[in-house]
């Protein structure tokens, strides 16, 4: 027989649960303006039940291409990213559960340049070129044949779109075993197309959770279809429509802390062959979430690019999760 998980029936009724996979969304100027989602479990969380969480996102990116690889296209990605986020959950009958999300995004020249150039030196890890460019400066430019894809050189803080998921609990799985869900997801268009925190358009999604428990180890994978709105400036590179997001994890959650590891990636919305543009967005990270209360959890995430396209260079995240 399976021993119970940590959240079974040795916890109280009214704890927040301890489990699931980190809440890590790639926050790459690039993919800002599409629907992304983060990782979920299928837990289901009890009818009546609202849980609040507010998370804070901060990463550097560095990429820059003067019409190297492609004479007609000019890359230069030197920012550093906040993203504040608040989501508001509830718990319905049946298994049912819907979330709403927003947050607010600010891009800038930051503090990093010098420090991930030391860190590249000190591993003898490529710096991409990176030490070329003025330190800590703020540029987001992506030019193709003299037609603007995107062209920043001021910090901005913006809006990013609102999203709605729901998630159908089909085996909750807290207590051992498999544990399966649906999930939905539409993305409104409520951020600023001028700085990239929206595409303008509607954007849905459609996928599958999954875990398996044994007493204090589980894992977590999932699988979403995205189908993104076409945004007026798609010709500049082509766009695709149809990409998919996916993630697997591994969790350790002995009692009042669960510690994780995780991968995540997606598809990326761009036909050009530029590998930064046209091929997988991936990601590993690792944490921790920390049981502050019965109701409170706090969950801290260190993430790397697991290559170097369409990713964060170095990101951390913290998310304080509430029951009321």
């Amino acid at each position: 027989m399976l021993a119970p998980g940590p959240s079974a029936s040795t916890a109280d009724a009214e704890e927040l649960p301890i489990t699931g996979p980190l809440r890590v969304v790639n926050a790459y100027p690039l993919i800002l303006p599409f629907l992304v989602l983060p990782a979920e479990g299928p837990e289901a969380l009890d009818p009546g039940r609202l849980a609040l969480s507010v998370g804070a996102a901060y990463g550097n990116a560095f990429h820059w291409d003067p019409m190297v690889l492609y004479p007609d296209l000019d890359v230069l990605i030197d920012a550093e990213v906040l993203k504040l986020s608040l989501s508001a959950a509830l718990g319905l009958a049946g298994g049912f559960s819907m979330e709403a999300g927003l947050s607010l995004i600010a891009e800038y020249g930051g503090f990093l340049d010098p420090v991930l150039q030391g860190i590249h030196s000190l591993f003898w890890l490529p710096n991409g070129d990176r030490e070329l460019q003025p330190a800590n400066r703020y540029a987001f430019r992506v030019v193709r044949g003299g037609e603007a894809l995107v062209d920043l050189d001021e910090p901005f803080g913006a809006f990013g779109d609102l999203v709605l998921t729901a998630k159908w609990t089909i085996r909750d799985g807290q207590a051992g075993g498999f544990g399966a869900a649906l999930q939905a997801a539409l993305s409104l268009p409520v951020g600023s197309v001028r700085h990239f925190t929206s595409s303008g358009m509607l954007g849905a999604g459609f996928g599958a959770l999954a875990s398996w428990r044994r007493s204090a180890f589980a894992a977590y994978a999932g699988l979403r279809y995205l189908l993104l709105g076409e945004p007026s400036w798609a010709e500049v590179l082509g766009f695709r429509p149809h990409n998919l997001d996916f993630f697997a994890c591994l969790e350790w959650a002995p009692k009042r802390v669960a510690w994780l590891l995780q991968a995540d990636g997606m598809t990326l919305p761009y036909r050009h062959p530029h590998p930064w543009l046209s091929s997988l967005s991936g990601t590993i990270s690792m944490g921790a979430r920390v049981r502050l209360g019965r109701k409170l959890l706090l969950e801290m995430h260190l993430s790397e690019e697991l290559w170097s396209f369409a990713n964060l260079d170095i990101a951390a995240g913290c998310t304080a999760r509430m029951a009321l």
